[in-house]
């Protein structure tokens, strides 16, 4: 590892094995059941204006096969949010429409080898991702509309032929033998996708002033997006192939997918979801009796709810409802959960979601199919402080900064430190829970952990 300067950075981290060095001298089970070695370098540099450029190695062998994996090399260049229209000096507040537009890029290069049987096989390509959007704002209400696209280089597609064989347990007496090939010629895959999105925030606060609680308040965030994306499968776009299958049945595949990035979606959407977020939260009142004591804010719930809708879906157009929740009470207790909620009818006989509503049937709203939580608690033993040292202003202020330059790691090198028992004991336990109440991996997971530690 090696910090060329404070922009720039190597990080190497190569291994070197023969085949049989971890059977002839591991006996550890892991090791003999795995036997793969990874090797990796990487060069970093950043620049002013959110720059930044990444040249990478990776290397995965398998001792076992001989099998290699390596990305030889890859490379990746950032450009952060910038807005070229935005003028010096301006305020936020002062500010014209055609300032609040910005841009993000992103460039990957991307040579993949893989030797597998002693068969060599590459693929590369260079991707771009450019994203534009604007932030302006309406009254009380934010508007973000958005524009991603995404062009892939490639010089190799798949070509998939499919020459029927006869097979005498088929009704038809033939059955599919696909003969995959690899063509060399340029190609490139450009697909893209539209946002616009709008939220808001609304605050409720009630002042009960009663058993320490000044005030206690209620910050709700609705939000709803809109989003649009083309089938990119259809053939006027021209990234999907078919051939015939042995029952004459036409086959599309995606000329693009082994490559080093992938090829395009398939399946047209535009979907409109929708999202609440809620804080619960309140704020203590002052000991009128204590000069030194302060008002603090309690977070007391975390609340929020996501649901969407695709107009372009063949069926299933309803997505689940999701809901998380988070609380926590001070450094001591935290307690996180998540769960999910189906509006649809599931068959138990063909072991999937069907397209009916559960409500036609009098199966309520929505059921629920998953519920997940956990909770956490730490705690320690006393500080032990030391005694206060006497003496005026001036004699401590002197005394912390020898003590501070004491502990510094200079002075670490070369002689011993006083131990810290600052925390002589901690106990960190925790608790987790998930269960899934639909499909034939119906399961519940339940554990508890516990980490003790004990300074000596």
């Amino acid at each position: 590892n090696q910090q060329i300067n404070p922009s720039t950075r190597l990080d190497v981290n190569l291994r070197f094995l023969s085949s049989d060095y971890i059977k002839n001298n591991s006996t550890n089970y892991n090791d003999l059941l795995n036997q793969n070695i990874t090797s990796s370098a990487n060069f970093h540099k950043s620049w002013e204006g959110g720059k930044s450029l990444s040249i990478s190695y990776l290397r995965n062998q398998d001792l076992d096969n001989g099998n290699i994996t390596e990305n030889l090399p890859s490379a990746s260049f950032n450009k952060s949010q910038s807005y070229p229209f935005r003028r010096e000096g301006v305020s936020q507040s002062d500010q014209k429409w055609f300032e609040l537009i910005g841009y993000s890029y992103n460039g990957r290069f991307l040579n993949r080898r893989n030797k597998t049987g002693g068969n060599l096989e590459t693929h590369g390509g260079f991707q771009h991702d450019i994203s534009i959007n604007a932030s302006p704002k309406f009254s009380y209400f934010n508007v973000t509309p958005s524009a991603n696209y995404s062009e892939k280089w490639y010089n190799k597609r798949l070509k998939i032929d499919n020459i029927p064989v006869a097979d005498t347990t088929q009704d038809s007496g033939l059955r599919d033998s696909l003969v995959t090939n690899s063509v060399k010629e340029i190609n490139f895959v450009r697909t893209f996708n539209f946002n616009l999105s709008t939220n808001t925030k609304l605050y409720g606060t009630w002042r009960p002033n009663i058993l320490g609680v000044d005030a206690f308040r209620h910050t709700l965030t609705p939000s709803v997006s809109y989003n649009i994306r083309p089938d990119f499968s259809e053939d006027r776009w021209g990234y999907y192939d078919t051939y015939r299958s042995s029952d004459g049945e036409i086959v599309k595949y995606d000329k693009f997918r082994q490559e080093a990035f992938g090829g395009a979606s398939r399946g047209e959407s535009q979907s409109l979801n929708f999202s609440v977020g809620n804080i619960f939260e309140i704020k203590t009142s002052e000991d009128p009796t204590d000069t030194t004591s302060e008002s603090q804010k309690i977070q007391l719930l975390n609340l929020n709810a996501g649901l969407g809708y695709n107009f372009a879906a063949d069926s299933l157009r309803l997505s689940d409802l999701n809901l998380s929740y988070r609380t926590q009470v001070a450094d001591i207790f935290t307690f996180n959960g998540s769960s999910r909620y189906s509006f649809y009818e599931y068959s138990r006989a063909k072991q999937r979601v069907v397209d009916q509503y559960l409500y036609k049937n009098g199966g309520g709203l929505f059921e629920l199919t998953n519920l997940s939580f956990s909770f956490s608690t730490s705690i320690s033993g006393d500080k032990i402080r030391s005694e206060e040292r006497t003496g005026d202003e001036t004699g401590d202020v002197e005394e912390d900064a020898f003590e501070t330059f004491r502990r510094s790691e200079y002075i670490a090198l070369y002689e011993d430190e006083q131990p810290n028992f600052s925390i002589p004991w901690s106990l960190n336990l925790s608790y987790n829970f998930n269960q899934n109440f639909r499909g034939v991996g119906r399961n519940k997971l339940s554990n508890l952990s516990m980490n003790f530690n004990m300074n000596l």
